[in-house]
């Protein structure tokens, strides 16, 4: 399950990364920033230690990894709540809704294992 949220964490910041490059909007590419950076951590630091604590049997730093990592979808969408005047691209909710989910039930998972 860790890997399908490393997976929905790259592809999500691949479309941020993309929206970056169409937008001339300041105010969507300040907020569309903020969404990089989340998602820049979660797939290059937060995912990939849970995993690798988890193949550890660490499962404490799992949890804390994959609950750090949960920040990011929902900084995502604070940051474009903070400027009324900017709206979220259609794709990137879908997309921080799906990383929620994903990531909300990773968690309970590893809750489970202890």
């Amino acid at each position: 399950m860790l890997e399908a949220n490393l997976a929905n964490s790259k592809v999500t910041l691949a479309k941020v990364d993309k929206l970056l490059k169409e937008s001339g909007d300041k105010s969507l590419k300040k907020c569309l920033d903020d969404c990089a950076e989340e998602y820049d951590t979660a797939a290059n630091e937060y995912f990939p230690t849970a995993i690798q604590s988890l193949e550890r049997n660490d499962l404490g730093t799992a949890k804390t990894y994959a609950s750090a990592a949960l920040d990011a979808p929902v900084n995502c969408r604070d940051t474009f709540s903070e400027d009324p005047g900017v709206k979220t691209p259609p794709d990137l909710t879908k997309l921080n809704d799906y990383s929620e989910q994903l990531s909300v039930t990773a968690l309970m998972m590893l809750n489970n294992l202890g």
